[in-house]
């Protein structure tokens, strides 16, 4: 049996968590491949955290969807999650095609920012930020943050 049933939806939220701190450290690296792997590695994680939630019987799906639509963090990171995922995405959120990349500030070559061109343009840290964020709000809400620590 996988270890991930035993840990429900903490275990999930936990990974989610680890796929965030790993993109943090490699965020203003060179390492072009491993950065846009832990992008999308968080946000799929982040997205698919409300599985867990509905599969573990403490929210319904119609709280989470609720949330979704409440969250346009969310609603993005959806997007981010099935794109890359999946090679025809049809029913986005906001955007069936999130591109995501680098600028360089032309007078520091060292420095950039990675971006999410969508609704408009929005730097990558501030939205994994305000994902988790989203997230820790909603299961503080529930009573579940508790169980985080146990």
């Amino acid at each position: 049996m996988n270890r991930d049933w035993f840990e429900g939806w903490p275990g999930q939220y936990r990974r989610m968590l680890r796929w965030r701190d790993r993109l943090s450290e490699v965020y203003g690296s060179d390492d072009t491949n491993t950065i846009y792997d832990f992008i999308y590695a968080f946000f799929q994680s982040c997205y698919h955290l409300r599985d867990w939630l509905v599969s573990d019987n403490v929210a319904t799906k119609e709280e989470i969807t609720a949330l979704f639509n409440s969250s346009i963090e969310l609603q993005l990171c959806r997007d981010i999650c099935n794109a890359t995922k999946h090679l025809q995405y049809n029913t986005p959120s906001i955007d069936p095609r999130p591109r995501i990349g680098k600028e360089w500030d032309p007078w520091k070559k060292e420095s950039y920012g990675l971006y999410l061109y969508s609704d408009k343009r929005r730097p990558i840290s501030e939205l994994v930020h305000e994902c988790v964020t989203t997230w820790d709000k909603f299961l503080d809400e529930k009573g579940l943050k508790e169980k985080l620590t146990t």
